[in-house]
């Protein structure tokens, strides 16, 4: 009944396979609508341009675009309007506070747990809001459910998204004006957290103005300062939500606006806007990070502004105006060898303005999120009987949720569950749910186990000392736990006393079994001239045993048993000053006194020698 399962991912496997360079999304960033009406298509591997979407939409800098985790297009917005995959408004869709001004307005982020409710962070330049939709209403077009909800009050106009360490929930982070604060919210399966994480870390009276980027690993965080001239950067703890150890570079650069890291976390990427350039800096330097600085490219006029990882492992630089995108296209190298390509991918006419789309940034993590697969030792099994089941999952989960249907325990976060035990018959579905930094993969076994009835115990008659067993498929008999060769008929004829069990089996291969204690009465199996006597017989549950016979030797064996066979007395040993081969006369005295009234069995052997007798205990 062994069945194993795998669940391949050929797709995934060969698209790694076809470029060092790859970054992971799953899908989720592969429509971007962006700027005067431009958009783009990474499906196919590259950007082909799109100009599908809708005539209402338009957004000058922050903006936010969101597929399922196979590239199929959920919704988009503006920060003030959510468009539907129809390009059609979506119900409930207008009104959110925000700003066409706003640097990061329009950053949506998927509740854990609930792969149909997003949350929409809008800015309107000092306040932070959420609007949340649910993807499944409206016959799958989507509905905005809560709208305007005030997260946070005189904020910057900059805010991102990274995994949580436990790769299932997410830390949503902004910055205070206020109090020079980081202030990070927790977005779980319960929703967004009422207070969030504050820290302090890096420089004070931070610009309003410039992107904020988490590393693809989530462990580093970076902020472009456009008032103040300076890019910084900061260590993330994911698992507490604090910012710390923050530096800055000087504050020489004209405007710094996007900013972003290369797949591998060991570059940092910065636009400075009015001076038309474009930096690399060596984030593997450490605290020499900012001497590190490369110019990669200075325009003669257009402006540098959003940079933006893509799904495929390049950067993506939004062109003030232009009709096409700026690309570098190999990010993780050093210096000039990251190829920047001024005159990147075209938008058919259409224009980019200063944003590009944001996403939580870990979608882009250089490991995938997991593809759930599954070892089971059994998928048919009797009644009351245990499973094994094992991970088989790749991209390296971190964390597990197993559920089982019909099973005990109906839950697990093991990795490797070793006891699975059903106990009613029935099919049931068994669920794996793989979870890492980049996200989670749900695989649905629907119909898996079938659980089949445990036989009820079988009947034992005796007839003399032939014993038969109610019907059944098959039979096996046995003597003391083991089994009699070629007994394997509905009755057996005994030979010698002892404990007689037949086991039967069903159709499905289940099993059940029935026990009784034998005795064959009325003849003393005594060898070697050797004699036992046990006196006084009947007595009040003290007996003495009496062993004469040449040739009568080794450890002696004492059981008692009750008229339904349970053994209600043990002893083996030597006899006392017995040594070797023994002819004299031995005695051992046992003490039953404890027992109800009533008639026993007395088994007693040793390696020559058998014999057993009726015992009668009287009050």
């Amino acid at each position: 009944m062994k069945n194993i399962l795998f669940k391949a991912f050929i797709a995934n496997i060969f698209a790694t396979a076809l470029s060092a360079n790859v970054a992971y999304s799953q899908g989720q960033a592969n429509i971007w609508y962006f700027g005067g009406q431009a958009g783009v298509d990474f499906t196919s591997g590259s950007p082909v341009a799109l100009t599908n979407c809708s005539p209402s939409f338009a957004a000058f800098e922050g903006v936010g675009t969101v597929c399922d985790d196979n590239g199929l297009l959920l919704f988009y917005t503006d920060g003030f309007t959510v468009f539907n995959k129809n390009h059609l408004i979506m119900a409930n869709g207008t009104g959110l506070n925000s700003n066409s001004s706003s640097t990061q307005t329009g950053l949506s982020v998927k509740q854990p747990g609930n792969d149909s409710i997003y949350y929409i962070f809008h800015n309107d330049l000092y306040n932070v809001f959420c609007s949340i939709i649910d993807i499944d209403a409206n016959g799958g077009l989507g509905a905005v459910l809560q709208k305007n909800i005030s997260v946070r009050t005189n904020v910057t106009e900059k805010g991102t998204a990274v995994a949580a360490a436990n790769g299932i929930d997410s830390w949503v982070v902004f910055k205070d004006l206020s109090n020079d604060k980081w202030v990070c919210f927790l977005l779980s399966a319960s929703g967004l957290a009422a207070a969030p994480v504050l820290s302090s870390a890096g420089p004070s009276n931070p610009s309003g103005i410039g992107y904020l980027k988490f590393s693809p690993q989530g462990d580093k965080l970076a902020s472009a300062d456009f008032f103040n001239g300076y890019y910084s950067l900061y260590d993330f703890d994911n698992a507490t939500g604090i910012v710390s150890n923050g530096t800055s570079s000087a504050p020489i650069y004209v405007y710094p606006y996007g900013i972003e890291f290369s797949p591998d976390g060991t570059k940092l990427y910065g636009g400075a806007e009015n001076s038309n350039d474009l930096y690399q800096f060596d984030v593997s330097a450490g605290n020499n990070v900012w001497n590190t600085a490369v110019l990669i490219f200075e325009t003669a006029s257009i402006e540098f502004e959003a940079l933006q990882l893509g799904p495929d492992g390049k950067i993506y630089c939004s062109l003030y105006t232009a009709t096409h995108l700026g690309v570098i296209n190999y990010p993780n190298l050093a210096g000039l060898a990251c190829g920047y390509v001024d005159n990147g991918p075209s938008l058919n006419g259409r224009q980019c303005y200063l944003g590009l789309p944001g996403y939580k940034t870990t979608i882009f993590n250089g490991v995938p999120k997991p593809q759930s697969g599954v070892l089971a030792s059994d998928s048919v099994v009797c009644q009351k009987f245990c499973v094994s089941y094992s991970d088989a999952s790749i991209n390296d989960p971190t964390s597990w949720l197993w559920k089982f249907e019909g099973g005990n325990p109906a839950t697990t976060t093991e990795q490797n569950p070793a006891q699975i035990c059903y106990n009613i018959p029935g099919v049931y579905d068994v669920t794996l749910i793989s979870t890492n930094a980049s996200g989670s993969d749900t695989l649905l076994l629907d119909n898996f186990m079938t659980v089949s009835a445990t036989p009820s115990a079988p009947t034992i008659t005796q007839v003399g000392y032939t014993l038969t067993c109610s019907a059944s498929s098959t039979y096996q008999w046995q003597l003391n736990s083991v089994d009699i060769p070629g007994a394997t008929n509905q009755s057996y004829t005994v030979l010698e006393s002892g404990y007689y069990t037949v086991v039967i089996t069903d159709a499905p291969g289940c099993f059940s079994y029935n026990t009784l204690y034998v005795l064959i009465t009325g003849v003393e199996n005594v060898f070697n001239d050797a004699s036992v006597s046990v006196s006084p017989n009947p007595s009040n549950g003290n007996f003495t045993i009496e062993f004469v016979g040449a040739d009568f030797s080794g450890e002696i064996n004492i059981d008692v048993v009750n008229a339904i066979g349970q053994k209600v007395f043990v002893w083996n040993g030597l006899l006392a000053g017995q040594e070797g081969n023994i002819s004299s006369s031995n005695k051992k005295e046992i003490q039953l006194s404890n027992l109800a009234a009533g008639v026993y069995f007395i088994s007693i052997s040793s390696n020559d020698f058998r014999n057993t007798q009726k015992l009668l205990i009287s009050r």
